[in-house]
């Protein structure tokens, strides 16, 4: 129970708090850029979870969904495909110089 506090402490701080309205506004910011590219069918966003659905057609669980999925992993980067739609859910603890 002490654990479920802590968390529920360091999730509602003034820090995390910036963080994910930073990262909201950002993804905000940015969908009509990652909208414009030729290989996007559409993008949408909630908070701190972006969804990018691809204009390709592919299973939810398949060959093509694991190469994009290492594909992202090998430049460092966790997103998770299920099937064309790939989402990324950012961290809400980003150090200052991270924000960029």
């Amino acid at each position: 129970m002490r654990l479920l506090l802590r968390v529920s402490d360091l999730l509602t701080s003034d820090a995390i708090q910036e963080n994910i309205q930073f990262i909201t506004q950002s993804h905000k910011k940015h969908i009509k850029v990652y909208q414009s590219h030729n290989a996007v069918d559409s993008v949408r966003s909630c908070g701190v979870i972006l969804a990018i659905d691809l204009a390709i057609e592919m299973e939810r669980y398949g060959n093509k969904r694991n190469e994009i999925f290492q594909w992202f992993m090998d430049r460092g980067i966790f997103l998770r495909p299920l099937g064309k739609t790939v989402n990324h859910c950012a961290t809400h603890y980003l150090q200052p110089h991270r924000r960029n």
